[in-house]
């Protein structure tokens, strides 16, 4: 970071770093984000000693604001005497927290509004690491006089490589330091990108030849720029969806544990557990009534996934339960880096997930507002490939009563057949007559 001394007074929004002209010292906030006293230190880019200058509700007066921890230089207790020390406190609007810079010979002189005729400087003009910062009476003196430099911009945070799959969307994003008005301009592969003027920038839908892509962002203001390292797109091949009758095994990304239904075969909560070959983590994908989304059947209850009540709430439980065409048991899975989201109809924006991001096993799985994150992403492994054509068979095909005595039993034998690995469709009751 290269600083720039300014003769002029510097601008509300400048990042100033501020020497002692009498230690050679820098004053610091000593990386606490605590209501700590300042001190002086050797000086460095650290950001615990830069401050924002930022205006206060009181003209020509200005809020010191700490860049690492965002708290406000303050008089100590708000003592209106001289030798009272300066602290960093969360900026509110009052005097002891209002400064201001005069220019004097060899830089300048930094004014408290809390002590008629007060200057900021070094306890006991004290030369060594560490002392503290104070107001006191202005003296004129080398130990109330500090260079005040004003900061070009520097990369704090570089932007991060990111991997997609065909058709996201990639974002990246830079964290800077440095004196406003910042520009910036992201490039990609070298080439300006139209429109691209901000902190962060995210991609159109990324197509296969994007993958390999160099993308960096060059961020300046009046005193200089710097270009950030480069960031590389991968795009990977989108993963083919199962087709409906697969029977899936579903492993959470963040837990490694798979989807579960314990066993048992009432009306209870899906929880995930060590993933296994037990039938209770298998579940087929059958098309429901409402086209692209589907049941999830279990292969040892037979029930299919339900919203605990129905519920249309974030966080609400997924259950099994019996298949009936309803939203709360409509799912959809879409392809994401890393595996599927397993999309709940039941909930705008909605997504199937781990409670809390557990990776205990036995934590309950419920439906959420989708994140993004790993702990709704799912590994969906293929047990058996399905069809979209039907494998079940019903002999005969048609059945009719004749000569039938009314509110008497009637029997007929009908043979359902699976050819296939589908498991059977859900049948309502149905009472002859």
């Amino acid at each position: 970071m290269a600083p720039s001394a300014s003769a002029a007074l510097p601008a509300a929004g400048s990042i100033l770093a501020l020497q002692n002209a009498n230690s050679k010292l820098c004053i610091d906030t000593g990386g606490s984000t605590g209501f700590t006293s300042l001190t002086q230190s050797v000086c460095s880019t650290s950001n615990t000693q830069q401050f924002t200058l930022t205006a206060s509700p009181t003209s020509g007066w200005y809020y010191l604001v700490s860049a690492a921890s965002n708290l406000c230089w303050d008089i100590a207790g708000g003592s209106l005497s001289p030798g009272a020390l300066i602290q960093q406190y969360t900026c509110t609007a009052v005097s002891p927290e209002y400064y201001q810079l005069k220019a004097v010979s060899g830089g300048y002189q930094i004014l408290s509004r809390n002590l008629a005729n007060g200057c900021v400087g070094v306890v006991g003009a004290s030369t060594a690491s560490g002392a503290n910062i104070e107001q006191n009476s202005c003296t004129g003196t080398a130990n109330q006089v500090f260079t005040a430099s004003v900061l070009t911009p520097s990369i704090m945070t570089q932007p991060a490589s990111q991997t997609v799959t065909t058709g996201q969307s990639a974002s990246f994003s830079v964290a800077v330091t440095g004196t406003a008005p910042l520009s910036y301009q992201w490039r990609k592969n070298g080439a300006a990108i139209s429109g691209a003027t901000s902190s962060s920038y995210t991609t159109p839908a990324t197509i296969s030849s994007d993958t390999g892509a160099q993308f960096t962002v060059a961020v300046g203001n009046t005193l200089g720029s710097v270009t950030s390292n480069a960031a590389t797109l991968a795009v990977s091949a989108s993963a083919a969806l199962p087709a409906a009758g697969s029977i899936l095994a579903l492993q959470n990304a963040n837990s490694k544990l798979c989807i579960d239904t314990g066993g048992s075969t009432g009306f209870t909560s899906l929880t995930q557990s060590a993933c296994s070959t037990s039938n209770t983590q298998r579940f087929t994908l059958t098309a429901s009534p409402t086209s692209g989304w589907y049941y999830l059947v279990s292969a040892a209850s037979n029930l299919c996934w339900d919203i605990a009540g129905g519920s249309l709430s974030a966080g609400a439980l997924i259950q099994q339960y019996t298949c009936t065409a309803v939203s709360p048991e409509y799912y959809q899975l879409e392809a994401v880096s890393g595996g599927y989201q397993i999309l709940s109809r039941n909930l705008a924006n909605g997504c199937v997930g781990v409670v809390g991001a557990s990776t205990a096993s036995g934590a309950n799985i419920e439906q959420n507002s989708c994140t993004g994150t790993a702990n709704q992403v799912f590994l969906a492994s293929v047990v058996n490939a399905g069809s979209a054509q039907s494998q079940l068979s019903l002999v005969p095909g048609s059945v009719s009563f004749g000569n039938v005595t009314v509110n008497a039993t009637n029997t007929q034998t009908i043979k359902l057949t699976n050819s296939g690995n589908r498991q059977p469709d859900r049948f309502s009751g149905h009472r002859f007559r």
